[in-house]
């Protein structure tokens, strides 16, 4: 497949995993989604090895002059919060890659044992995308349209 085509095509799956995770999470109950306990080691330190929202809280107040904080008082909020930075996250991704030059998508690199490309980046970060909206299907008790293997393995 050439580049461009596969760049749409990742562009359309990334798109289609947004509305997966979107789908996924729309209807669930806030007290229902952490019971606070259940996070592994792994959880924790790939939680603390991501740059989340304070990096991103630093930044933006050390930064940008109309930056706010968000402002959740309750777990309903940070909920509600969390399920839409989340979203932001995946929009931020498809805009990124729409701007990609034919140059940047073939720029090639080491993961593990593997060469890869960002343009296989990318398809493997929209496949990843739609296994954790599976996986939040699974646990929230939703049905799951297909069984997409995770992307690491």
């Amino acid at each position: 497949m050439e580049l461009r085509q596969r760049l749409a095509a990742a562009i359309a799956a990334l798109t289609r995993a947004r509305e997966e995770f979107d789908a996924a999470t729309r209807d669930l109950d806030w007290r229902h989604v952490d019971d606070g306990a259940n996070w592994s080691i792994l959880d924790h330190v790939r939680h603390v090895s991501h740059p989340g929202a304070y990096p991103r809280w630093i930044r933006g107040l050390a930064t940008d002059r109309s930056f706010t904080l968000p402002s959740f008082t309750d777990r309903e909020s940070y909920w509600a919060w969390t399920r839409q930075n989340a979203l932001d996250v995946i929009d931020e991704q498809i805009a990124f890659a729409r701007s990609l030059s034919d140059w940047q998508l073939t720029r090639k690199g080491r993961l593990g044992q593997r060469e890869v490309d960002v343009i296989d980046l990318l398809e493997g970060m929209a496949a990843h995308y739609v296994h954790h909206a599976e996986t939040i299907r699974r646990l929230s008790g939703q049905a799951v349209a297909s069984a997409t293997p995770h992307p690491a393995g």
